[in-house]
């Protein structure tokens, strides 16, 4: 089934009791899609041990990064760096509904789905504009949630009943006119920045600011969302000067 050893095997999730989704990500060999470089989808049956080809989707540019299976809605959301393909697992269409000029090795712009696998929310620049994009899976529809400005959005996250969204923000640098990352204040990590901020913003899918928290003082981080989506836990730690670092 693989060419050679340029292939992974990563489970994806169930389709029933007996049938499991999984990829084979590299240098094709099945069939429907052999010589090609990209991501076959597989449906296998444990009870019969059949194996088939389900759809197949081009790595046009970077690597699979992000998966999520909604088997009720027979939907597959594939994030290729920042790149989002969905996939009907019904007729095995893969459509790609926004691609990105070059890959994001950064991992700033990792798009995250919505509970019901309708809708992506993430980080991205649009004809020199930045914020955080909200992006419709059905229409392919994308829109600005919240622009960033003297502030930038970082890491949103959806709350469990899809109905909020929650962002790390920090503020521009004095003097810095740029709409990179590294124009703001935040704190670099290995890749990107990390996910801390001078507040958390919650806000509704229409942008409006639900709540605003704040840590006297001090930078958050590390926030999660309650299983009933009406709180948040989240770390405080003493504010450090975030050291300018001019890029990557």
């Amino acid at each position: 089934m693989t060419g050679g050893d340029s292939v992974q095997f990563l489970p994806v999730g169930w389709l029933s009791d007996t049938e499991c989704l999984f990829f084979a990500e590299g240098g094709q060999n099945p069939e429907a899609s052999q010589g090609k470089e990209g991501i076959s989808v597989f449906a296998g049956d444990v009870a019969d041990r059949r194996v088939r080809e389900v759809s197949f989707i081009p790595v046009l540019d970077g690597q699979l990064r992000d998966v999520s299976l909604f088997a009720a809605s027979n939907r597959l959301v594939v994030d290729q760096m920042g790149s989002v393909w969905t996939v009907d697992l019904g007729d095995g269409r893969a459509t790609c509904l926004r691609q990105l000029e070059h890959p994001d090795h950064e991992g700033v712009l990792v798009p995250r789905t919505s509970p019901d696998g309708t809708k992506c929310i993430y980080r991205s620049v649009v004809d020199g504009r930045s914020g955080l994009y909200l992006l419709d899976l059905d229409t392919g529809q994308e829109e600005v949630l919240a622009a960033d400005g003297d502030i930038m959005h970082l890491y949103p996250a959806w709350s469990p009943d899809g109905r909020l969204i929650a962002s790390y923000t920090v503020a521009k640098r004095t003097g810095d006119t740029g709409s990179d990352w590294w124009d703001y204040e935040v704190y670099p990590g290995n890749d990107g920045p990390m996910p801390w901020g001078a507040a958390i913003r919650v806000m509704d899918l229409q942008g409006n600011t639900v709540k605003e928290l704040t840590g006297d003082g001090k930078i958050l981080g590390q926030f999660r969302w309650s299983p009933d989506s009406r709180s948040l836990a989240y770390l405080a730690a003493q504010t450090i000067p975030s050291p300018k670092i001019g890029g990557n």
